[in-house]
Protein backbone atom coordinates (compact mmCIF):
# COMPACT_ATOMS: atom_id res chain seq x y z
CA UNK A 1 0.00 0.00 0.00
CA UNK A 2 2.95 2.29 1.11
CA UNK A 3 5.18 1.73 -2.47
CA UNK A 4 1.42 2.27 -4.18
CA UNK A 5 1.11 5.79 -2.68
CA UNK A 6 4.44 6.45 -2.95
CA UNK A 7 4.71 5.91 -6.91
CA UNK A 8 2.24 8.74 -7.74
CA UNK A 9 3.87 11.04 -5.17
CA UNK A 10 6.88 10.82 -7.03
CA UNK A 11 5.56 11.17 -10.50
CA UNK A 12 3.93 14.34 -8.57
CA UNK A 13 7.38 15.51 -7.12
CA UNK A 14 8.84 15.53 -10.75
CA UNK A 15 5.89 16.49 -12.59
CA UNK A 16 7.73 20.13 -13.72
CA UNK A 17 10.43 18.81 -15.13
CA UNK A 18 12.48 19.28 -12.49
CA UNK A 19 12.83 17.34 -9.03
CA UNK A 20 13.03 19.61 -6.39
CA UNK A 21 16.41 18.64 -4.98
CA UNK A 22 17.37 19.56 -8.44
CA UNK A 23 15.90 23.13 -8.70
CA UNK A 24 17.33 24.42 -4.58
CA UNK A 25 20.43 22.88 -6.41
CA UNK A 26 20.05 25.24 -8.56
CA UNK A 27 18.85 27.90 -6.05
CA UNK A 28 22.22 27.07 -3.84
CA UNK A 29 24.40 27.46 -7.73
CA UNK A 30 22.66 30.50 -8.14
CA UNK A 31 23.39 32.13 -5.33
CA UNK A 32 26.95 30.25 -4.83
CA UNK A 33 28.00 32.49 -7.63
CA UNK A 34 26.66 35.29 -6.57
CA UNK A 35 28.48 34.95 -3.55
CA UNK A 36 31.62 33.47 -4.42
CA UNK A 37 32.28 35.70 -7.57
CA UNK A 38 32.83 38.76 -5.67
CA UNK A 39 34.24 36.91 -2.82
CA UNK A 40 36.53 35.84 -5.43
CA UNK A 41 37.34 39.33 -6.75
CA UNK A 42 37.98 40.99 -3.49
CA UNK A 43 40.60 38.50 -1.87
CA UNK A 44 42.51 38.29 -5.36
CA UNK A 45 42.71 42.00 -5.14
CA UNK A 46 43.63 41.13 -1.46
CA UNK A 47 46.42 38.80 -2.83
CA UNK A 48 47.80 40.59 -5.73
CA UNK A 49 48.24 44.13 -3.47
CA UNK A 50 50.13 41.79 -0.89
CA UNK A 51 52.41 39.98 -3.49
CA UNK A 52 53.51 43.76 -4.84
CA UNK A 53 54.18 44.97 -1.64
CA UNK A 54 56.15 42.58 -0.30
CA UNK A 55 57.18 39.96 -3.04
CA UNK A 56 57.32 41.53 -6.69
CA UNK A 57 57.06 45.41 -6.43
CA UNK A 58 57.39 47.18 -9.82
CA UNK A 59 59.68 44.45 -10.82
CA UNK A 60 58.58 42.42 -13.83
CA UNK A 61 57.17 39.50 -12.56
CA UNK A 62 58.00 35.72 -12.81
CA UNK A 63 55.91 33.22 -14.87
CA UNK A 64 54.21 31.53 -12.37
CA UNK A 65 53.46 34.46 -10.45
CA UNK A 66 49.60 33.94 -10.94
CA UNK A 67 49.43 31.52 -8.94
CA UNK A 68 49.16 33.58 -5.67
CA UNK A 69 45.08 33.91 -7.15
CA UNK A 70 44.66 30.21 -6.60
CA UNK A 71 43.43 30.16 -2.88
CA UNK A 72 40.87 32.49 -4.40
CA UNK A 73 40.01 30.69 -6.73
CA UNK A 74 39.83 27.75 -4.59
CA UNK A 75 37.62 29.98 -2.49
CA UNK A 76 35.22 31.01 -5.13
CA UNK A 77 34.42 27.36 -6.36
CA UNK A 78 34.14 26.33 -2.53
CA UNK A 79 31.47 28.91 -1.97
CA UNK A 80 29.92 27.74 -5.06
CA UNK A 81 30.03 23.97 -4.12
CA UNK A 82 28.60 24.52 -0.48
CA UNK A 83 25.73 26.23 -1.65
CA UNK A 84 24.62 23.71 -3.82
CA UNK A 85 25.35 21.49 -1.68
CA UNK A 86 22.99 23.28 1.15
CA UNK A 87 20.29 23.63 -1.60
CA UNK A 88 20.58 19.78 -2.42
CA UNK A 89 20.19 18.46 0.89
CA UNK A 90 17.49 21.29 1.38
CA UNK A 91 15.66 20.08 -1.70
CA UNK A 92 15.98 16.33 -0.85
CA UNK A 93 14.56 17.10 2.73
CA UNK A 94 11.56 18.50 1.38
CA UNK A 95 11.19 15.83 -1.27
CA UNK A 96 11.15 13.63 2.07
CA UNK A 97 9.18 15.20 4.17
CA UNK A 98 6.45 15.82 1.34
CA UNK A 99 6.67 11.60 0.31
CA UNK A 100 5.69 11.10 4.00
CA UNK A 101 3.35 13.46 4.30
CA UNK A 102 1.70 11.96 1.43
CA UNK A 103 2.58 8.44 2.74
CA UNK A 104 0.78 9.14 6.11
CA UNK A 105 -2.07 10.39 4.39
CA UNK A 106 -1.82 14.05 6.18
CA UNK A 107 -2.62 15.83 3.84
CA UNK A 108 -1.86 19.47 3.73
CA UNK A 109 -2.96 19.59 7.36
CA UNK A 110 0.51 19.55 9.36
CA UNK A 111 1.53 23.18 8.42
CA UNK A 112 4.27 22.27 5.90
CA UNK A 113 4.32 24.08 2.82
CA UNK A 114 2.79 22.49 -0.63
CA UNK A 115 5.33 21.53 -3.42
CA UNK A 116 3.68 24.31 -5.54
CA UNK A 117 4.71 26.66 -2.49
CA UNK A 118 8.32 25.27 -2.65
CA UNK A 119 8.60 25.56 -6.37
CA UNK A 120 7.17 29.23 -5.98
CA UNK A 121 9.62 30.10 -3.64
CA UNK A 122 12.41 28.54 -5.60
CA UNK A 123 11.88 30.57 -8.48
CA UNK A 124 11.73 33.79 -6.28
CA UNK A 125 15.27 32.58 -4.60
CA UNK A 126 16.57 32.71 -8.22
CA UNK A 127 15.13 35.48 -9.34
CA UNK A 128 16.74 37.17 -6.18
CA UNK A 129 19.81 35.84 -7.06
CA UNK A 130 19.81 37.14 -10.55
CA UNK A 131 18.66 40.82 -9.13
CA UNK A 132 21.31 40.70 -6.41
CA UNK A 133 24.02 39.58 -9.51
CA UNK A 134 23.07 42.24 -11.71
CA UNK A 135 23.32 44.70 -9.01
CA UNK A 136 26.57 43.18 -8.50
CA UNK A 137 27.36 43.45 -12.13
CA UNK A 138 26.12 47.28 -12.38
CA UNK A 139 28.12 48.17 -9.38
CA UNK A 140 31.49 46.49 -10.90
CA UNK A 141 30.79 48.51 -14.50
CA UNK A 142 30.23 51.88 -12.42
CA UNK A 143 33.25 51.58 -10.35
CA UNK A 144 35.33 50.02 -13.99
CA UNK A 145 33.72 53.33 -15.46
CA UNK A 146 35.05 55.73 -12.25
CA UNK A 147 38.11 54.12 -12.63
CA UNK A 148 39.00 54.49 -16.05
CA UNK A 149 38.11 58.14 -15.83
CA UNK A 150 40.96 58.65 -13.00
CA UNK A 151 43.46 56.99 -15.18
CA UNK A 152 42.20 59.01 -18.39
CA UNK A 153 42.45 62.31 -15.99
CA UNK A 154 45.96 61.18 -14.58
CA UNK A 155 46.94 60.05 -18.01
CA UNK A 156 45.95 64.12 -19.12
CA UNK A 157 47.60 65.09 -15.94
CA UNK A 158 50.69 63.30 -16.96
CA UNK A 159 50.73 64.88 -20.41
CA UNK A 160 50.25 68.44 -19.05
CA UNK A 161 53.46 67.62 -16.79
CA UNK A 162 54.89 66.88 -19.55
CA UNK A 163 54.50 69.18 -21.91
CA UNK A 164 55.40 71.47 -18.47
CA UNK A 165 58.95 70.34 -18.50
CA UNK A 166 59.86 70.57 -22.27
CA UNK A 167 58.25 74.12 -22.23
CA UNK A 168 59.55 75.77 -18.99
CA UNK A 169 62.82 77.73 -19.13
CA UNK A 170 66.11 75.53 -18.22
CA UNK A 171 69.58 76.21 -17.43
CA UNK A 172 71.62 76.42 -21.20
CA UNK A 173 74.95 77.48 -18.88
CA UNK A 174 76.53 79.20 -17.09
CA UNK A 175 79.74 81.51 -17.53
CA UNK A 176 81.61 83.16 -14.78
CA UNK A 177 82.56 86.85 -15.62
CA UNK A 178 85.44 88.59 -14.26
CA UNK A 179 85.95 91.94 -13.45
CA UNK A 180 87.33 93.68 -16.40
CA UNK A 181 90.35 95.27 -13.68
CA UNK A 182 91.02 92.90 -10.98
CA UNK A 183 91.85 94.83 -7.35
CA UNK A 184 95.24 95.19 -6.65
CA UNK A 185 95.85 92.29 -4.03
CA UNK A 186 97.88 94.64 -1.95
CA UNK A 187 95.52 96.82 -1.18
CA UNK A 188 92.33 95.02 -0.50
CA UNK A 189 93.57 91.16 -0.76
CA UNK A 190 90.76 90.22 -3.00
CA UNK A 191 90.53 89.34 -6.73
CA UNK A 192 87.78 88.51 -7.78
CA UNK A 193 85.08 87.53 -10.34
CA UNK A 194 82.44 89.93 -11.14
CA UNK A 195 79.45 87.61 -11.55
CA UNK A 196 77.47 84.78 -13.17
CA UNK A 197 76.06 84.81 -16.63
CA UNK A 198 73.09 82.35 -16.12
CA UNK A 199 71.69 81.11 -19.92
CA UNK A 200 68.12 80.15 -19.60
CA UNK A 201 66.37 78.96 -22.76
CA UNK A 202 61.95 77.81 -22.93
CA UNK A 203 59.02 78.23 -24.11
CA UNK A 204 57.24 79.10 -21.27
CA UNK A 205 56.23 82.44 -20.09
CA UNK A 206 55.87 83.59 -16.64
CA UNK A 207 57.16 84.03 -13.19
CA UNK A 208 60.35 81.81 -12.20
CA UNK A 209 62.21 81.47 -9.00
CA UNK A 210 66.03 81.56 -9.51
CA UNK A 211 68.48 80.41 -6.30
CA UNK A 212 72.26 80.27 -6.09
CA UNK A 213 74.84 79.21 -3.68
CA UNK A 214 78.21 79.12 -3.54
CA UNK A 215 79.58 76.88 -1.55
CA UNK A 216 83.43 75.93 -0.46
CA UNK A 217 84.48 72.37 -0.81
CA UNK A 218 87.10 71.28 1.56
CA UNK A 219 84.76 72.28 4.81
CA UNK A 220 81.32 72.27 2.83
CA UNK A 221 80.39 74.89 3.83
CA UNK A 222 77.79 77.77 1.92
CA UNK A 223 79.41 81.20 1.66
CA UNK A 224 77.51 82.76 -0.73
CA UNK A 225 73.64 82.06 -1.48
CA UNK A 226 71.00 84.21 -2.70
CA UNK A 227 67.68 83.74 -4.70
CA UNK A 228 65.29 85.79 -6.90
CA UNK A 229 61.75 86.12 -8.06
CA UNK A 230 61.56 86.80 -12.45
CA UNK A 231 59.13 87.10 -15.08
CA UNK A 232 60.84 85.66 -18.30
CA UNK A 233 59.39 85.66 -21.56
CA UNK A 234 59.41 83.19 -24.31
CA UNK A 235 62.74 82.29 -26.06
CA UNK A 236 66.33 82.50 -24.63
CA UNK A 237 67.05 85.18 -22.13
CA UNK A 238 70.60 85.52 -19.84
CA UNK A 239 70.42 86.00 -15.86
CA UNK A 240 72.94 88.08 -14.61
CA UNK A 241 73.98 86.86 -10.68
CA UNK A 242 76.60 89.14 -8.89
CA UNK A 243 79.27 87.77 -6.65
CA UNK A 244 80.20 89.51 -4.24
CA UNK A 245 83.63 88.16 -2.59
CA UNK A 246 83.78 90.72 0.06
CA UNK A 247 80.96 88.82 1.46
CA UNK A 248 82.42 85.21 0.67
CA UNK A 249 85.99 86.48 2.19
CA UNK A 250 83.90 87.49 5.04
CA UNK A 251 81.58 84.96 5.69
CA UNK A 252 84.92 82.78 5.24
CA UNK A 253 86.55 84.09 7.96
CA UNK A 254 83.63 83.87 10.24
CA UNK A 255 82.20 80.00 9.40
CA UNK A 256 85.61 78.69 7.84
CA UNK A 257 88.34 80.02 10.25
CA UNK A 258 86.48 81.47 13.57
CA UNK A 259 87.24 84.56 13.20
CA UNK A 260 90.85 84.10 12.57
CA UNK A 261 93.24 85.19 9.85
CA UNK A 262 96.60 85.15 8.14
CA UNK A 263 94.91 82.75 5.67
CA UNK A 264 95.45 83.12 1.22
CA UNK A 265 92.90 81.18 -0.22
CA UNK A 266 93.09 80.00 -4.04
CA UNK A 267 90.96 77.60 -5.53
CA UNK A 268 87.55 77.08 -7.17
CA UNK A 269 84.61 76.62 -5.40
CA UNK A 270 81.45 75.22 -7.48
CA UNK A 271 78.63 77.94 -8.22
CA UNK A 272 75.14 75.87 -7.75
CA UNK A 273 72.10 77.47 -9.98
CA UNK A 274 68.62 76.12 -10.20
CA UNK A 275 65.53 77.35 -11.63
CA UNK A 276 62.05 76.42 -11.03
CA UNK A 277 59.11 77.80 -12.61
CA UNK A 278 56.48 79.32 -10.27
CA UNK A 279 53.30 77.75 -11.11
CA UNK A 280 49.68 80.01 -11.42
CA UNK A 281 46.51 78.76 -10.54
CA UNK A 282 45.83 76.78 -13.66
CA UNK A 283 48.69 75.00 -13.56
CA UNK A 284 49.00 73.63 -10.29
CA UNK A 285 45.44 72.52 -11.41
CA UNK A 286 46.49 70.57 -13.96
CA UNK A 287 49.53 68.29 -12.74
CA UNK A 288 49.71 65.70 -10.86
CA UNK A 289 49.56 66.14 -6.78
CA UNK A 290 52.53 63.69 -6.85
CA UNK A 291 54.56 65.91 -9.07
CA UNK A 292 53.55 69.39 -7.14
CA UNK A 293 54.75 67.36 -4.18
CA UNK A 294 58.11 67.00 -5.64
CA UNK A 295 57.98 70.17 -6.78
CA UNK A 296 57.87 71.66 -3.09
CA UNK A 297 60.52 69.02 -1.66
CA UNK A 298 62.83 70.07 -4.30
CA UNK A 299 62.90 66.81 -6.02
CA UNK A 300 60.94 67.44 -9.64
CA UNK A 301 61.77 67.44 -12.97
CA UNK A 302 60.74 70.34 -13.57
CA UNK A 303 63.65 72.17 -11.72
CA UNK A 304 66.88 72.76 -13.94
CA UNK A 305 69.91 72.45 -12.04
CA UNK A 306 73.42 73.48 -13.11
CA UNK A 307 76.76 74.40 -12.05
CA UNK A 308 79.85 75.90 -12.77
CA UNK A 309 83.82 76.52 -10.84
CA UNK A 310 84.22 80.02 -9.79
CA UNK A 311 87.80 80.78 -9.54
CA UNK A 312 88.32 82.07 -5.93
CA UNK A 313 91.33 84.10 -4.55
CA UNK A 314 91.64 85.92 -1.60
CA UNK A 315 94.06 87.14 1.13
CA UNK A 316 92.68 87.34 4.96
CA UNK A 317 95.49 89.11 6.94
Amino acid sequence: MAGELARPLRRRVTTLGMSLRALYSLVGATWGAVIGAPATILVGGFLLGAAWLFAFGDDPWPVGSGLVLLPALMLGVAIFVVAAGIGYRYGARREARLRMRRTNEQGETDGAPTEATLRRRAVWLIGLAVLVGLIEVGAVSALERGQQAERERAAELRANFDRLVEQRHAIAGIDIVLARSAEAVAETGIRRPSQAAISLSGERAGDYGVAWELRETLHDTPLLVGERRLTLARGDTTVLVPIDMRTVRERYRSEVLSGRGGVLVESEWPLRVSIRPLLSGEETQSLPRSELQNLRLGMSALISEAEAPVPVYFRID
